[in-house]
Parts: C-alpha cells; sequence; structure tokens
C-alpha cells in the first residue's frame, strides 16, 4: 500500500512540473527579416513580461499551461498582440515580425551636457585647467613634485603639514 501511495505521489509530482510551459518568440522586422534586439513580449494575464535578446530570441519559462494572449512592442514599431498556448520546451519559436510605425516616425535627439547646470562663462570663481600635455609631460613625477605642479597653477594653495602620532 505505502509503494502505491508513493508511487502516486511521484507521478502527481512529475505531472504539476510537466505542466509548465515555455514560449519562444523569434522577433525580427518586416522589411529586412533582421532580428529585433530588446524588443517587449508581454502576457498582461500573467503579468509575465522578457525582452528580446542580440539574436531577437524572447523566451517566456514556467508558464502554466493554456492559451495565452502576448504582446510584442518595440520602439518605432507596430504593437502586435497574438494568441499562443504554452508549450514543451525544445520547440522551435514562433516567429513574429514587426512593422515600422508610420504614424510615429522618430526624429533625431542631441543630448549635451556639463558637470553643473551653469556653463562655465556663468561661474563666479576663477577656472584653471591643467591640459593633458602638461600631466604627460610630467606624468612620472614623484608625489612630492604633484604639488609642485598644482603650485604653478594660478589660484591654487597647497599646504605641507606633517604627520603626527597621537597615542
Amino acid at each position: 500500500m505505502k509503494l502505491i501511495l508513493s508511487l502516486c505521489v511521484v507521478l502527481l509530482t512529475f505531472t504539476s512540473v510537466y505542466s509548465q510551459g515555455t514560449i519562444r518568440l523569434s522577433i525580427k522586422k518586416h522589411e529586412d527579416k533582421t532580428p529585433l534586439t530588446g524588443a517587449t513580449v508581454s502576457i498582461g494575464s500573467i503579468n509575465r513580461t522578457t525582452v528580446s535578446y542580440s539574436t531577437g530570441l524572447a523566451v517566456l519559462e514556467n508558464i502554466p499551461q493554456g492559451s495565452y494572449t502576448i504582446k510584442v512592442t518595440h520602439v518605432g514599431m507596430k504593437a502586435q498582440e497574438l494568441t499562443l498556448p504554452a508549450l514543451q520546451a525544445g520547440l522551435s519559436p514562433v516567429e513574429v515580425f514587426l512593422e515600422n510605425n508610420e504614424e510615429e516616425e522618430e526624429e533625431e535627439v542631441i543630448v549635451t551636457t556639463t558637470r553643473t547646470s551653469r556653463t562655465i562663462s556663468d561661474i563666479p570663481t576663477r577656472i584653471e585647467t591643467i591640459s593633458g600635455e602638461e600631466l604627460t609631460e610630467k606624468g612620472n613625477m614623484k608625489p612630492g613634485d604633484i604639488r609642485m605642479l598644482l603650485n604653478e597653477s594660478t589660484g591654487i594653495q597647497t599646504q605641507q603639514t606633517s604627520a603626527t602620532s597621537y597615542n
């Protein structure tokens, strides 16, 4: 009797493991059939999302058995929805072809920045730079010579302190 009960428990365990499926999609551009990197694949009903690899492959694993509506999106492309079942692992991926979104053509964006919100000409203090050439010339300096380099720059004052030991 214990043997039959143990066998039933093992079979139920394998059934629950087997009931998990995988959805594999190969996402490509419709025009030239090239893979789309970074396409978002989501199943809203179970809150699962993934992003396609550089090869255009997107894999959703451990999906409960059933049929799901999957939304595939990518920047500059029309979103596509399709209904697929969760399948066993090892099957070839379903190919999804996304078309360009002609309505929302992207424009060129140029981003420039500085370290502060002000420009250098608006800063009320004096700014001194030590050029790369100057640093290259003195590249094999001793640490004491770095102090000399800073003293040569106007507006910078250095002070040498002695190390004191406190016991």
